[in-house]
């Protein structure tokens, strides 16, 4: 036999084996391969979702086999991601950061309901929680996200309120910056047709805290019955802060109830107000202009202790102080807890006539009427009587960005932060910050050094004061040997110590 016999024989025996060899079991698909698809089908013939995949990357499915390129960035599209700290911290550009996974999550009890998140909120509440000022205990790593709207994805064992596509809104305290997460059934309220995820998260924070500020805080002896909501019809009230979210919330909600408005701002947002039905005033010195006339001042500034704020009140009138997160993000580290207790402690229980008011201690203590007031002002909403005020969408790449210029002021009158968590995410490099953003940014970094280099001063002083002291001492003790050395020109005995030592 040739060797080309023996090659072909080869050849032949190989083919034989390979018609012979199992079949290789066809490759798995992955579990989110048609989650996207399976959702969309779902919310047809819903009349409202328009805003459902707002902004969100199109998904396509690859239809080429073996284009794991394609499959790869079709699967990023689709993965649980979540933004997150792990660590307490005054910069949120420094700790915050996003990770993701491919597992998504179940539900942590038998009573949870998995939430597919189109919409939450970036407060000031997610920057106190942040900087570790909330006054409960939490647990790191966190997620930020005070609130959430969305779809039931997956539902617990004992749930029975909710079923898979429902649309629901919580307020939840953290974890709301994700694109899933797992909610108690308890904190959600269903969101009817003709209210979008952006309008839904709005209000079951901003809106309420609103709300109920004006009509729910009242005076220990009005607590009995709370069905009977107080008439705002020609009242006087005044809104410190008008230029911030719940501000502008308050005189909107004011405004409806007929109630004559003055609200505190700088002067550049002065027209925003004007047209919101408000009187404005200056921020600082507007005391001497409402003196004595107020029936209602709701406070979220807090700039002298609620004293300004007491003195505006007529005789019978009422005080609802919420501005204890103002007092917070402006005190210096190490300083702000005593404080912010002691404003807290006063309003409580050293001044009449006050409420002290924060929306979360109410959605826990009093959840049947946190609900009733939630869908009260959805009901509000749909009527068009009410529009939330939406400053910008952003994605969860962006949520560090945003809490930064929340916390320096760079958001527009009344806006209200929404982070879309299926919002395209950026791959490449961000672009450079706004002008206004970078001068703060400066400014800040400026007096940061100013303050280091006044530190640095300090210790140089003290090290060469213990330094000098130091020498000093030994001098003292080596008077002898100065002497010497002193009356040694030619350094005789310097030489000698040398060779000692």
């Amino acid at each position: 036999m040739t060797q080309d016999d023996t090659t072909n024989q080869q050849e032949w025996q190989e083919q034989q084996n390979q018609k012979k060899a199992p079949n290789t079991p066809p490759k798995k698909k992955s579990p989110l391969r048609n989650l996207f698809r399976r959702r969309r089908k779902n919310n047809e013939g819903d009349d409202n979702h328009e805003d459902e995949f707002e902004n969100e990357t199109p998904v396509t499915t690859p239809e080429r086999k073996g284009d794991v390129k394609s499959m790869m960035a079709w699967e990023l599209e689709t993965e649980q991601a979540v933004v997150m700290y792990e660590a307490f911290s005054e910069d949120p550009l420094e700790a915050l950061s996003m990770k993701s996974t491919q597992e998504l999550p179940t539900p942590d009890t038998p009573e949870d309901v998995v939430v597919r998140v189109k919409a939450s909120t970036i407060s000031l509440n997610d920057c106190k929680i942040r900087m570790g000022l909330w006054y409960d205990t939490l647990e790191l790593p966190e997620t930020p996200g005070f609130d959430c709207a969305g779809t039931v994805e997956t539902v617990g064992s004992n749930v029975t309120k909710f079923v898979e596509g429902d649309r629901v809104v919580g307020l939840i305290r953290t974890g709301g910056n994700a694109r899933f997460l797992s909610v108690p059934e308890s904190r959600l309220i269903t969101v009817p047709e003709g209210i979008n995820s952006d309008e839904a998260v709005s209000i079951v924070s901003v809106y309420a805290a609103a709300y109920q500020a004006l009509y729910r805080a009242r005076p220990e002896e009005e607590e009995e019955d709370k069905q009977m909501l107080p008439s705002l019809e020609n009242k006087s009230i005044l809104i410190t802060g008008g230029n911030g979210p719940i501000g502008y919330a308050t005189i909107q909600l004011a405004f409806l109830g007929g109630a004559k408005i003055y609200a505190t701002s700088i002067e550049k947002y002065h027209e925003v107000l004007k047209a919101a039905g408000a009187i404005p005033l200056p921020f600082d010195d507007w005391l001497p202009e409402v003196e004595g006339q107020m029936d209602l001042v709701i406070d979220s500034v807090c700039e002298d202790e609620y004293e300004s704020p007491r003195m505006a009140l007529n005789p019978t009138g009422h005080l609802v102080a919420t501005g204890i997160n103002p007092i917070i993000l402006r005190e210096d580290p190490g300083c702000f807890v005593p404080t912010a207790q002691w404003v807290d402690f006063k309003a409580r229980y050293l001044m009449g006539s006050t409420t002290l008011y924060d929306v979360w201690t109410s959605s826990i203590e009093r959840p049947q009427m946190f609900r009733y007031d939630v869908e009260l002002l959805m009901d509000i909403v749909k009527t068009g009587q009410l529009k939330p005020t939406i400053a910008k969408q952003v994605s969860l790449s962006d949520v560090g960005q945003a809490q930064w210029d929340l916390e320096n002021g760079l958001v527009d009158a009344g806006g209200i932060l929404v982070c879309k968590p299926w919002k395209a995410l950026k791959r490449a490099t961000p672009p450079p910050p706004s002008q206004k953003s970078e001068k703060v940014r400066s400014e800040i970094q400026r007096k940061r050094s100013i303050v280091k280099a006044k530190e640095d001063e300090k210790e140089e002083d003290r090290l060469e004061e213990e330094q000098t002291s130091y020498y000093k001492d030994k001098a003292e003790t080596r008077g002898l040997c100065n002497v010497m050395l002193v009356s040694d020109p030619n350094g005789t005995l310097k030489e000698k110590r040398k060779k000692k030592r």
